[in-house]
């Protein structure tokens, strides 16, 4: 069980994390205009986190303190301001709100987005007993896991009554959707399907759910926000969906094909976890030997290094590769229907940028 695997190999899990989609975020080309609402992130998160607990307010400002490239907010504003440039005249034309109050309404659901990333991250270490997170030890070990969970909760809330601010009954829906998603998510990571068959549909519905539901349902909500016809809402919700998912299966790949200085952690961390990811499961076609071991989550002595030893036999590593191309051109086949601009230039740059990284 994923529970009871090493708290160190957890905590590297988590860091790579952080490390890869901070790194594709900062490869990213921003517009001034982008640059100046991606500033105001951080301090109305901090603002809409003011409490008189001091011991709330420290722990749920934890991880805000140190909130990295803001990769997920960053990209919700570049395709709310790519979408607004597409649909002027179709708004214009069905009397939507001002550009202010649409720029508003998107900012807003960039900082929710945000905010709803960070509680998940706290939920997350105490479930993992992390013991770091973004080279510092991580909130429940300073914290405690009673108050960490509470602040989780109290930023989640804090989120929901920013949203519920907005008035637009669509966009809370549709990042409403986000929390149950990640609660599925996790909860799919805990154990491995029994039927070979539907083992890659696993991983892929876990993959979408944990990693990409958050960027895509909040590109769509942008949309909606910007009161864009139901073509741009699409385009918006596959381009975060695909990038999602190509930056997942790059990150199940580096697993294998980078080495533990690039990486800057142990090597294997995904089979220590007991996860069968898109290089395994290929690799399974050609192995068989390895489908008990993913069903057992690779606890026996000795399955790690005789799974990756298969892997890197098998054809899995290219596979996989193939996929998150295939992911990554989804992406940006989604924005062609957007007009050119800055904006979506810069989204071209974020696909790209996630699927050709090293680290």
């Amino acid at each position: 069980q994923r529970l009871g695997r090493p708290l160190r190999v957890l905590a590297q899990h988590a860091g790579r994390h952080h490390r890869l989609f901070t790194a594709a975020a900062a490869s990213s080309r921003l517009p001034s205009a982008v640059a100046a609402q991606l500033a105001q992130v951080v301090p109305m998160m901090k603002e809409v986190l003011h409490t008189d607990n001091d011991l709330l307010r420290k722990a749920s400002h934890y991880y805000a303190d140190d909130a990295g490239k803001l990769f997920r907010p960053r990209t919700v504003l570049l395709m709310g301001a790519a979408v607004r440039k597409s649909c002027l005249p179709h708004a214009a034309a069905n009397s939507i709100s001002s550009v202010e109050e649409i720029e508003r309404a998107q900012l807003v659901i960039a900082l929710v987005t945000e905010m709803m990333h960070v509680a998940s991250l706290v939920h997350d270490d105490v479930i993992d007993q992390a013991v770091s997170r973004r080279d510092k030890a991580s909130v429940n070990r300073v914290f405690g896991d009673h108050l960490s969970v509470r602040a989780g909760d109290f930023v989640l809330a804090r989120a929901s009554m920013k949203l519920a601010s907005l008035k637009n009954i669509r966009v809370v829906e549709i990042l409403a959707q986000v929390v149950e998603d990640l609660v599925r998510g996790e909860l799919m990571q805990l154990g491995a399907m029994q039927d070979p068959s539907e083992q890659f549909q696993h991983y892929l519905r876990k993959t979408f759910l944990k990693t990409a539901s958050l960027l895509a349902h909040s590109c769509h909500a942008a949309s909606v926000a910007a009161g864009a016809p139901q073509e741009l809402q699409d385009a918006a919700l596959n381009f975060g969906k695909h990038v999602g998912i190509c930056f997942q299966i790059k990150d199940d790949l580096l697993d294998f094909t980078a080495s533990s200085a690039q990486l800057g952690k142990e090597a294997h961390v995904d089979l220590k976890l007991g996860l069968a990811t898109a290089p395994v499961l290929f690799a399974s076609e050609e192995f068989k030997e390895l489908h008990p071991m993913i069903l057992r989550q690779f606890c026996e002595e000795g399955d790690v290094d005789r799974a990756w030893e298969l892997v890197m036999k098998s054809k899995g590593v290219a596979r996989a590769q193939t996929l998150a191309q295939e992911h990554c051109d989804k992406a940006l086949a989604s924005l062609s229907i957007l007009q050119p601009s800055e904006e979506r230039s810069a989204l071209e740059h974020i696909a790209r940028s996630v699927m050709s990284r090293e680290r």
